[in-house]
């Protein structure tokens, strides 16, 4: 799992979403509904940040809560969707 992106998610989830948490306080396991507080608006600027922070983009059929539970499953989405753009990239060369 790629540091960066944890410490990227997680300056979204404060800086950008607010949430009332010390980075260093925030586990990799913690559910983004039932312990940082994310409500359905929240949810929506995660996918928008997370988008813009890592350019990808994130398509409705992956904008699900198994992708959306945790640090973790985000991580493990947006490393995903990166390695397949660079494969398509790629084969277009």
């Amino acid at each position: 799992m790629n540091n960066d992106h944890v410490q990227q998610i997680k300056n979204i989830l404060i800086n950008e979403l607010g949430v009332d948490f010390p980075a260093d306080k925030i586990g990799l396991e913690d559910r983004f509904q039932a312990v940082l507080g994310l409500d359905s608006v929240g949810f929506i600027e995660l996918r928008y940040q997370c988008e813009q922070a890592f350019a990808v983009t994130i398509k409705d059929e992956d904008f699900v809560p198994k992708n959306f539970t945790n640090i973790t499953s985000l991580v493990t989405l947006i490393e995903q969707l990166q390695t397949t753009h660079a494969v398509s990239a790629a084969s277009l060369l």
